[in-house]
């Protein structure tokens, strides 16, 4: 990966991504539990960021696995007690505290969420030589 910065930890107002992306949860609830699962080799500069940015919020970390699955799983191996599990990108930083509860209430309601935004922009398909604009209330 060489010298380049994830983007969790490319800074947004004067901060890290990953520290926006955390906030609306602790925001929802105090007490939710937050495990952060990083490459092994950013693990350190994680730790490095933490007291950089005065980040005290009490977390585990983990090493993340060869693909996103893998990822996820050795997150949820980490957990010794739980009644709901949010996923989260944390290059995602938009999510609102609202918006996460809204997603606890339907998973609640329904056993499980998966959250989907509309999308905002134009968007084209390209067949052939020529493209046509496809519904975003379809996307």
């Amino acid at each position: 990966m060489g010298n380049t910065v994830p983007k969790q930890f490319l800074l947004l107002n004067g901060k890290p991504i990953i520290f926006h992306s955390i906030q609306p949860f602790l925001e929802l609830d105090s007490h939710i539990k937050i495990i952060v699962v990083l490459p092994k080799e950013h693990i350190t500069t994680w730790q490095l960021l933490c007291k950089k940015y005065c980040f005290h919020v009490e977390h585990l970390v983990t090493e993340g696995g060869e693909t996103r699955y893998h990822s996820v799983k050795n997150g949820l191996d980490l957990i010794q007690d739980s009644e709901w599990i949010a996923v989260h990108d944390s290059v995602r930083p938009l999510a609102s505290k609202k918006f996460i509860e809204h997603c606890f209430d339907e998973a609640k309601k329904m056993g499980s969420a998966v959250p989907a935004v509309e999308v905002n922009e134009s968007v084209r398909e390209i067949l052939g030589m020529g493209s046509h604009p496809l519904k975003r209330s379809r996307i």
